[in-house]
């Protein structure tokens, strides 16, 4: 639910659920505490939605371009907000449609 506290969030985010995860991971009132601890989740659904979540901070995406799943690796190349330093590391990722990102 988009009118959810960042309290509430917060408590979701650690809901054994993966789709509940997921949807925390995409809501813009996540806080940046709630989006680091997603960042770090078994599941790789939620740590992409951390990536497209507009309130991630730069730390969390620098966190995500170093993820063992090349689709969340991408999705950081993708993301307007990744700074320019990552970005370059993730021109020499191994996986060459990240690097085309």
């Amino acid at each position: 639910n988009w009118n959810a506290s960042s309290s509430t969030l917060e408590m979701l985010a650690k809901d054994e659920d993966a789709f509940v995860r997921r949807a925390v991971a995409c809501n813009w009132n996540a806080s940046s505490s709630t989006l680091e601890m997603l960042a770090k989740d078994k599941d790789d659904v939620v740590r992409w939605n951390v990536s497209h979540n507009p309130e991630t901070s730069f730390e969390t995406l620098e966190m995500l371009a170093k993820d063992k799943d090349d689709g969340v690796r991408k999705s950081v190349a993708l993301c307007s907000k990744t700074l320019p330093d990552t970005l370059a590391r993730l021109a020499e990722d191994n996986d060459e449609f990240v690097r085309l990102y």
